[in-house]
């Protein structure tokens, strides 16, 4: 079989901030994790300010976040762009299930407004398989 008909085994994290902040539980993903998985395993899809990897995995939707320093050099920019988009994905994901989903931020996300981002990633995440 091929890369993509595997159907990797990933263990997750729960994310505990979920709970404080009200927001639907969405897995996170460690590096460890992240890394154990070939690149060339992951199906891409490219928006106007974001690409999204994803993956089919056992166990529950898990999300990750990645911004480069090509992206935004200060770390406090970089962690801005993350909550925006943790914020933004979390509860469209909900309809999703074992997926290992990977948001790349690109240039052009650090300068957007907040409903532009929506929009972009509501059209990723219409695209992804729901099973």
């Amino acid at each position: 079989p091929s890369e993509d008909a595997k159907s990797w085994s990933v263990a997750v994290v729960k994310d505990e901030q979920n709970s404080l902040s009200k927001q639907p539980a969405v897995a996170r993903v460690t590096r460890a994790l992240f890394k154990s998985v070939p690149l060339s395993a992951f199906r891409r899809l490219h928006g106007t300010h974001l690409t999204t990897q994803y993956i089919s995995i056992e166990g529950p939707t898990a999300l990750t976040c990645v911004v480069s320093k090509k992206v935004a050099s200060s770390a406090v920019e970089r962690n801005r762009i993350k909550r925006r988009l943790r914020s933004l994905v979390r509860p469209l994901l909900l309809g999703h299930q074992h997926l290992l989903v990977v948001m790349v931020a690109k240039k052009s996300a650090r300068d957007v407004s907040f409903s532009v981002l929506k929009n972009d990633i509501e059209r990723l995440v219409a695209q992804l398989p729901r099973s």
